[in-house]
């Protein structure tokens, strides 16, 4: 008899600590999805994306936990918050109505609505080391955009086709240029977008940069048809790019809009197109029905229709062409835009080869579509799921000893 009691009893408190572990794991799960659920749910549309770099993306992004003062401010924390209660739109107007009445108002709510759009995206990066990111930027983007009250990561990549004479990377949107009177899809060698991003952003590893870099090869719509003639290359068929000047605070618009085109400030005509700088001119060759750029050479470099304007113009003093061409060396890149130093681009403008343009039609087709077919999401039930495979027997009991139970 004693013995039979000796086992129900064993049995019974066998029980009381089973259901004692069950209320402790129920009671960690409602803990773990009381906090994750204060934030948006993150969304991915990987329908453009290369497997790798989605893969990558994903595997940084578990890691950020948007309570850890090091990922985002107090202020910040409270905008997802909102997003997650109240929608993305919520988000916009409780914005400005936050911030005091004044002058400078609508600035310093356009200033932290960027910060915080930038923030994501930002940290997501940081966390990949750079000689990763190095080879998979600007092939690769990853945007991340606000929508209802989830936080949606779009994808974006560059296609590849192998050839003899090294990959060719295109834009999904397979844009053409006709080119000796045949009409030729656009792509680019790995080079030619090396030597470019020198000039779009050398930052271009940085998410703030990252996005119009990448959007520069894969989105454009637009390219001229030229011609680069030097004694090494006479006569080479190429194509020219043009990036945008973007609006009255940005740097390219006091360079290129004001100081080149003399435009007044806002220009209205930017609603219809825009205004957009000559970046520079890729020589290409012809490859697998594809104008392939080779490399990437900035306007003044040798054969660019602005060096020969230049060499072929007679009667200059002979100090103003040595430091016109010393200039359109050093000085047609970043340099006009860092240190002001743009003589030698009004030069060309002004002269007869146009470095700033008025497009009636957008160069860049960047709308974004969500593709429902392709989207995965981070639940918070699938968080809440992932966070709990971490936690053994050993932790609820030892949670339960702490507790005193």
């Amino acid at each position: 008899m004693a013995s039979d009691q000796h086992r129900r009893d064993k049995k019974r408190r066998k029980a009381a600590n089973k259901e004692k572990l069950s209320h402790a794991y129920k009671a960690k799960a409602k803990a773990i999805h009381s906090r994750v659920s204060r934030y948006p749910e993150i969304v991915f549309d990987e329908a453009a994306g290369t497997p790798e770099f989605v893969s990558l993306i994903k595997d940084v992004q578990k890691d950020i936990d948007l309570d850890d003062p090091a990922v985002c401010t107090d202020t910040m924390r409270q905008c997802y918050r909102c997003i997650q209660d109240h929608g993305f739109d919520a988000y916009r107007g409780s914005l400005q109505a936050a911030l005091p009445a004044g002058d400078n108002q609508a600035m310093a709510a356009d200033s932290f609505n960027h910060a915080f759009m930038m923030n994501y995206g930002s940290v997501l990066y940081r966390r990949i080391p750079e000689e990763v990111r190095r080879r998979y930027l600007p092939f690769n983007d990853a945007y991340v955009h606000f929508h209802g009250n989830q936080q949606f990561v779009f994808f974006s990549s560059l296609l590849s086709t192998p050839s003899d004479g090294g990959t060719i990377y295109h834009s999904r949107l397979a844009p053409t240029v006709t080119l000796g009177g045949t009409e030729w899809k656009v792509g680019f060698s790995r080079h030619a977008i090396e030597q470019a991003v020198l000039r779009l952003n050398p930052n271009y590893l940085e998410y703030a940069a990252a996005g119009d870099v990448h959007a520069f090869f894969a989105k454009c719509i637009y390219h001229e048809p030229s011609e680069i003639n030097s004694a090494a290359h006479p006569q080479q068929p190429a194509f020219c790019m043009y990036d945008t000047c973007g609006g009255p605070t940005f740097t390219a618009y006091d360079v290129y809009a004001k100081q080149i085109l003399g435009v007044g400030e806002p220009d209205s005509d930017i609603v219809h197109g825009g205004i957009f700088f000559r970046l520079g001119y890729f020589p290409v060759v012809f490859d697998k029905g594809f104008a392939k750029a080779t490399t990437f050479m900035r306007p003044g470099y040798t054969g660019t229709p602005e060096l020969r304007l230049l060499q072929h113009t007679e009667g200059m003093p002979r100090e103003q062409k040595a430091f016109l061409l010393r200039e359109a060396r050093e000085n047609t890149g970043r340099e006009a835009l860092l240190v002001g130093r743009f003589e030698i681009i009004k030069w060309f403008h002004d002269n007869g080869v146009l470095q700033v343009k008025r497009f009636r039609k957008p160069l860049f087709n960047d709308r974004l579509k969500i593709n429902e077919a392709r989207l995965t999401t981070v639940s918070h039930q699938g968080l809440v799921k992932e966070a709990m495979k971490e936690v053994s027997r050993k932790d609820l009991k030892a949670r339960l000893r702490k507790k005193g139970r």
